[in-house]
């Protein structure tokens, strides 16, 4: 929180659910990435429920210090920017992060040769992130719900 404050960013793109269905185990925007062949899992099982709870805590604050933040799936980002999978390995992941920087002229500040999978699905939602300020994102909408991912590599404006 006290990064958040100090950065003060544009936008926090957040890799977790932002609400509960109104009904049965998926929310309408979870069934509608469902047949686009993305595989959401429901935010009713018990550790996606804290999740919830844990993203609405940072959301009321986000809101509260005037921050936007987006839902983000960074598995099903993944498949919008063009990859068929998550990475398995460590070398996967280096590949995917490195062709991602070089297609979107991305630089960083040290050299890449370790990213454990959390961190690379923290790297996919910052690009989520730099997707949706850039406006090169597509957003699957329900009635109570909304989740942002990047358009294909190659198809930025």
């Amino acid at each position: 929180m006290n990064y958040i404050e100090r950065v003060n960013p544009d936008i926090i793109a957040i890799d977790a659910p932002f609400n509960m269905p109104k009904k049965g185990n998926m929310r309408d925007c979870d069934l509608t990435m469902k047949q686009i062949g993305l595989n959401p899992l429901p935010p009713t099982l018990p550790g996606m429920r804290i999740l919830v709870e844990r993203a609405n805590l940072l959301l009321n604050w986000l809101n509260k210090i005037g921050i936007k933040a987006i839902e983000v799936f960074p598995a099903g980002a993944l498949r919008f920017l063009g990859y068929k999978k998550k990475p398995k390995s460590n070398a996967e992941r280096i590949r995917i992060i490195r062709d991602i920087m070089k297609s979107l002229n991305l630089r960083s500040s040290r050299g890449i040769y370790k990213i454990s999978p959390d961190a690379f699905d923290g790297l996919i939602c910052a690009i989520t992130g730099l997707a949706y300020l850039t406006d090169n994102f597509v957003e699957i909408r329900g009635e109570h719900c909304s989740v942002i991912f990047p358009v294909e590599l190659g198809k930025w404006k």
